[in-house]
C-alpha cells in the first residue's frame, strides 16, 4: 500500500514590503498573565522557550507538530483571544481519516517579545509567585515580530491520490494586512498552482514517499 508524509515549507511573498521576521515560543505556565502590555503595538505578547526554539520556524520546513506548537504560543500571547482554542484544530485531523480530505492551516502573525535585556538588566523581573512583572514602566522592553507558517494539519496519507483542503476559517491572519493569493507546489511535478479556499484539491502523486510542499503567500498592505 502506498504511504505518503507530508511537511511544508515556504516562500513569503509581500506586493508591498518584504519584511525579515521570527517568532518565540512560551513556557507551559503563562507567567505574563499580570503583565503590563502598555506599549506594545501589537496585540500578541508571547517570550522564549528553554524547550522548544521557535525562533527558526520561518525557516524551517514546518509539520502539523511543529504548527500546533506555534499557534499555541499565538494564542497563549493573544491579548484579543482571536484564535480557536488549539484542540479544535487537532479535532479537525482527527476527522479527517473519515472524510479523507487533508485540512491546510496558515499562521500569519505580528507579535511583539521581551528585550532579553530587559531581563538581564532588570526592567523585567519575577514575583513571588514567578509571574514576569516591569519594575520600570517607561522602559523600552519589547521587540516586533513575525511568523508566517503552514502546515497539513494531518501527515500521513494511504495511497497515491491525496485530496488536500484549506478553508478560509483555518487561514489565522492575525495581522493588519490581507492576503491575496496562496500558491502551493504539492511536490506532484505540477509546479506552483493558486489554491481555491474552501475547495478540494485532488492530487495524483505518480509514487509514494516523504513530499515536501511549498507555498506563496502574497499579501497587500
Amino acid at each position: 500500500m502506498s504511504l505518503m508524509a507530508f511537511i511544508m515549507k515556504k516562500k513569503y511573498l509581500l506586493i508591498v514590503l518584504l519584511i525579515t521576521y521570527s517568532v518565540f515560543s512560551q513556557d507551559k505556565k503563562n507567567n505574563l498573565l499580570k503583565f503590563d502590555t502598555s506599549g506594545m503595538k501589537t496585540t500578541i505578547l508571547t517570550h522564549k522557550s528553554p524547550v522548544v526554539d521557535i525562533l527558526k520556524y520561518n525557516e524551517n520546513t514546518i509539520n502539523s507538530f511543529s504548527f500546533y506548537q506555534a499557534y499555541k504560543a499565538m494564542a497563549h500571547g493573544d491579548l484579543l483571544e482571536r484564535l480557536i482554542p488549539l484542540e479544535a484544530i487537532k479535532e479537525q485531523a482527527k476527522q479527517s481519516y473519515f472524510t479523507n480530505v487533508i485540512p491546510l492551516a496558515i499562521l500569519h502573525s505580528d507579535f511583539e517579545i521581551i528585550y532579553d535585556e530587559a531581563l538581564q538588566n532588570n526592567a523585567v523581573s519575577k514575583d513571588a509567585e514567578g509571574y514576569l512583572i516591569r519594575t520600570n514602566p517607561n522602559s523600552e522592553i519589547f521587540e516586533i515580530e513575525h511568523l508566517t507558517i503552514t502546515a497539513p494539519l494531518r501527515t500521513v496519507s494511504k495511497g497515491l491520490q491525496t485530496t488536500f483542503k484549506l478553508a478560509t476559517t483555518n487561514i489565522f491572519n492575525t495581522t493588519e494586512e490581507d492576503i491575496v493569493t496562496i500558491d502551493i507546489d504539492f511536490n506532484d511535478d505540477e509546479g506552483f498552482r493558486t489554491v481555491n479556499l474552501d475547495q478540494n484539491i485532488i492530487i495524483d502523486y505518480s509514487e509514494p514517499g516523504r513530499k515536501i510542499i511549498d507555498f506563496e503567500l502574497s499579501e497587500q498592505i
